[in-house]
C-alpha cells in the first residue's frame, strides 16, 4: 500500500493512479474544469473537508480473489468478498462517466476504482448490501453500478456497519439506472462514530421514462459522513425521497442532493427530518431543478430539524430552480427545538418531562421510517434509532 495525501493531489497524480484507461482522460478533463475538492465549494462549505484530505493514508488497492457465497452482497474495505448465488454480479471497468456531475469526488472515486461492482437486477428481487471497513488509516475507493431492468421491481437494503477503522477515508458511491417502467426501493442505513472511518460518497442516478425510485436514507452517529447525489428524471419518472439524520457528539453528517426534471410530467416528493444534539452538525442541501423540457412537473420538498442542545447546528437549504410556468411546486424548512406546548401537554397527562421529550422525538423519527412500507426494515431502523437516542450504538 502506498502513502497518499489527497490535499497534495494534482491532475497528473490522479492520472497516474487511475488504472481505467476508458475514463482517465474524461474524468481528468472534468476535474480540470471544476477543480479538486476544497472548502470553498458550496457543498463542502459546512462539512470540514480540509482536515480529511490533509491526512496521509495508506492506499488500499483492489486485489484479485475468489468471491464467496452469502445471503448478502458483502463489501469489505471496498472489495467484493461474497454474494448470493444466482445474483447477476460482476466486476467491470466503467466505460464512461457523467460529465455533468457537480462533485469532484464522483470523478476521484471512479479514477481510484479499477473495476466497479456491477449488479443487474431483473424481475422482483430483494438485495442486501453490507459494507464493512477494517483497515485503519486507509484510503479506500469503491464504486457500485446497479442496473434495474425494464419492468423490474427491486428492493436494495444497503447497510454500512459500524467500524473502528480509525482515520480511514472512503471515497465511494453508486451509479444507478432505473430503466423504463422499473421500480427501485433503495434504503441506505448508516451508523458510524467518530472513532471509525469517514466517508464522502458521490452518487449518480438516472430514472428513465415511467421509472420510479423510492429513496430512504437513515444516518445516525458522531462520525463524518457526506453523501452527494445527482438524480435525473425523465418523462413521467418519479422519486419519493425520505431522509432521517440523527447526529450526536461532534459529528458532521448530511446529504447534498440535486434532482433534475429533464422530462415532462416528472414527480418529486422529498421529506427530510434531522435531530441533532451535543455539538453535532447536520447538512441538508437539496436542489430541485426543473429544466425547460420538464413541463407539468410536480415537486414538493420539506425539511424539519430539531436541535436538542445549544451547541448543535443545522444547515438546511431546500431549493427550487424553475425555468417553466407549467408545474406544481412547494418547499419549506423549519429549524428549532421541541415544541414546549407539546411537552407541557404530555406533562399535564402525568408524563415526566424527559419521557415526554423522548416520546416526541420517537414520533418525529418514526414518521420518516414508517414511510418505507417494508415492515422488517422499519422495525430494525426503529430499534436502532431508539437505542442510539438512549445512549448506545445499535
Amino acid at each position: 500500500m502506498n502513502a497518499l495525501t489527497p490535499a497534495k493531489w494534482h491532475i497528473d497524480t490522479l492520472e497516474s493512479l487511475c488504472l481505467n484507461d476508458a475514463i482517465k482522460e474524461q474524468a481528468a478533463k472534468r476535474l480540470l474544469a471544476i477543480g479538486l475538492p476544497h472548502a470553498r465549494m458550496e457543498h463542502y462549505r459546512y462539512f470540514g473537508i480540509v482536515p480529511l484530505l490533509s491526512k496521509t493514508y495508506r492506499h488500499v488497492k483492489q486485489s484479485v480473489h475468489q468471491v464467496g457465497e452469502s445471503d448478502a452482497v458483502e463489501i469489505v474495505d471496498g472489495e467484493l468478498t461474497a454474494a448470493p448465488a444466482g445474483l447477476k454480479i460482476t466486476l467491470e471497468q466503467v466505460e464512461s462517466v457523467d460529465e455533468t456531475h457537480y462533485d469532484p469526488v464522483y470523478y476521484l472515486s471512479h479514477m481510484l476504482t479499477p473495476k466497479a461492482i456491477k449488479i443487474v437486477a431483473e424481475g422482483t428481487q430483494e438485495i442486501t448490501i453490507r459494507h464493512r471497513v477494517t483497515k485503519p488509516e486507509a484510503l479506500i475507493a469503491c464504486r457500485i453500478m446497479l442496473d434495474i431492468t425494464s419492468g423490474a421491481d427491486v428492493t436494495v437494503d444497503e447497510r454500512f456497519e459500524a467500524d473502528d477503522a480509525a482515520d480511514s477515508l472512503l471515497l465511494c458511491g453508486s451509479d444507478l439506472k432505473v430503466q423504463e417502467g422499473g421500480k427501485l426501493r433503495w434504503v441506505r442505513d448508516q451508523e458510524s462514530d467518530g472513532n471509525g472511518s469517514a466517508m464522502i460518497a458521490s452518487h449518480k442516478v438516472d430514472v428513465e421514462t415511467k421509472g420510479a425510485l423510492k429513496l430512504g436514507t437513515f444516518d445516525f452517529g458522531s462520525g463524518r459522513i457526506l453523501h452527494n447525489y445527482k438524480i435525473d428524471l425523465q418523462e413521467h419518472a418519479q422519486i419519493d425521497a425520505s431522509h432521517l439524520l440523527y447526529g450526536d457528539a461532534d459529528g458532521q453528517r448530511g446529504n447534498v442532493i440535486v434532482i433534475e426534471h429533464k422530462g415532462t410530467h416528472a414527480h418529486t416528493t422529498q421529506n427530510a427530518k434531522h435531530i441533532l444534539k451535543d455539538k453535532a452538525r447536520g447538512i441538508f442541501d437539496a436542489l430541485i431543478r426543473v429544466d425547460h423540457s420538464g413541463k407539468y412537473a410536480v415537486t414538493h420538498q420539506n425539511a424539519r430539524s430539531v436541535l436538542l442542545d445549544n451547541g448543535a447546528y443545522m444547515i438546511s437549504k431546500p431549493q427550487l430552480e424553475i425555468y417553466i410556468d407549467e408545474l406544481e411546486a412547494s418547499h419549506g424548512s423549519t429549524t428549532g427545538q421541541l415544541d414546549p406546548a407539546q411537552v407541557f401537554y404530555l406533562q399535564s397527562r402525568g408524563i415526566a418531562k424527559e419521557e415526554a421529550k423522548k416520546m416526541l422525538i420517537y414520533a418525529f423519527a418514526k414518521d420518516v421510517i414508517e414511510t418505507l412500507g417494508i415492515e422488517t426494515i422499519e422495525k430494525r431502523l426503529i430499534e436502532k434509532f431508539e437505542k442510539r437516542y438512549t445512549g448506545g450504538a445499535a
